[in-house]
């Protein structure tokens, strides 16, 4: 059985909810599954997430992704507890049907920091080594190794990019898969939208973290970066070192997916003003919307979609494919462990194809 699958319920006598079925993750690497990245879902008032939420997140799982990566901001004011509970109503029941691994953005923060923060007792996420907390921590599935780093102040109001990139370069380090996923909130790149001489976005590397992340990126190839705080679809070509990168094979995909409920710059085409203007931007889109990635073996299917919700109707003829494109890597000493045949095997452990 390459996925196990099962049915569990909360709850106790008298009192249980409804059924619920997930599945866990393959061990082999070549058995497809996908996963998905969204964020920015909060609300634009005072009650918590956005009335888009629940539909957008209903729609992204659809097609049965493992996992959703959340780009933070998933409340308007994190110290809020009445909108942590609002927000988990909206997304009920689909909380209950694949992880949902989320990071932490500007808005989620509070009233405390690590531990006493709400986000930190609401969510269950392994602690990392480096502060103790659970503000930024991995997980392994198959041949894909996912990362949530922390882009928001902790451990006394500092930022300790530095010791945070230390931490990312051990965990890629001690667990080497062929596929690599990082999220976190705050841009790396991103178009700003200056309108009529207005800021009406945040800019690139807000928070200082560029220098230290961007080299460890580099060095362990990371495919895809994921993060939100611009309410856009923005995606770059293959960059390195800061740059766009001289072999695309060598670079890595940084998208911005804030299109999860927080109002968007879709309407009249605004975005159209002022993106793509960064060095590197390739597909920008003002439309609310997630993107999936599908993997089968060495081969990524990159897709993202427009929702039937958007900022004034709910209709499907709003879903589109926005952006789409396929990856495929050459394996570990070019044999392929998928191939159907007697010298080779359908199921290979992770490990024997790390790069």
């Amino acid at each position: 059985m390459l996925f196990r699958s099962y049915h569990y319920r909360v709850g106790g006598p008298g009192e249980w909810s409804q059924d619920f079925a997930f599945r866990t993750a393959p061990a082999d690497v070549c058995t497809p599954f996908s996963v998905v990245a969204m964020g920015d879902d909060r609300s634009d008032d005072d009650s918590g997430p956005s009335p888009r939420w629940n539909p957008i997140l209903r729609e992204s799982l659809k097609t049965s992704p493992l996992m959703v990566l959340n780009t933070g901001d998933l409340v308007r004011e994190g110290k809020e507890a009445k909108q942590w509970a609002n927000w988990m109503r909206a997304s009920d029941p689909y909380l209950g049907t694949a992880a949902h691994l989320p990071t932490m953005g500007n808005h989620d923060d509070g009233p405390g920091e690590g531990d006493d923060a709400l986000y930190n007792q609401l969510f269950h996420r392994r602690r990392n080594e480096g502060t103790g907390t659970e503000d930024y921590y991995y997980v392994t599935m198959g041949n894909l190794i996912v990362v949530s780093l922390s882009t928001m102040e902790f451990m006394g109001g500092t930022r300790p990019f530095g010791d945070q990139a230390a931490w990312l370069d051990k965990v890629l380090t001690e667990n080497p898969r062929f596929w690599k996923i990082v999220f976190f909130h705050h841009p790396i790149h991103t178009s700003v939208a200056n309108i009529f001489g207005s800021d009406l976005s945040h800019p690139p590397d807000e928070q200082g973290q560029n220098a230290a992340l961007i080299p460890v990126f580099d060095k362990h190839h990371v495919d895809f970066v994921f993060y939100g705080h611009n309410h856009w679809y923005e995606r770059f070509r293959p960059m390195k070192n800061g740059t766009i990168a001289s072999n695309p094979k060598e670079g890595t995909w940084y998208v911005i997916t804030g299109g999860a409920g927080a109002m968007t710059y879709g309407l009249l085409n605004v975005i159209k003003l002022f993106c793509p203007s960064a060095e590197g931007s390739s597909v920008c889109a003002g439309d609310h919307h997630y993107v999936e990635v599908a993997f089968d073996g060495n081969v990524a299917t990159y897709t993202a979609r427009a929702t039937a919700t958007q900022l004034l109707t709910t209709d499907s003829d709003n879903q589109k494919v926005l952006d789409q494109f396929i990856v495929s890597k050459p394996w570990p000493g070019g044999e392929n462990p998928c191939e159907v045949g007697d010298r080779k095997s359908t199921r290979l452990n992770s490990s024997h194809v790390s790069q």
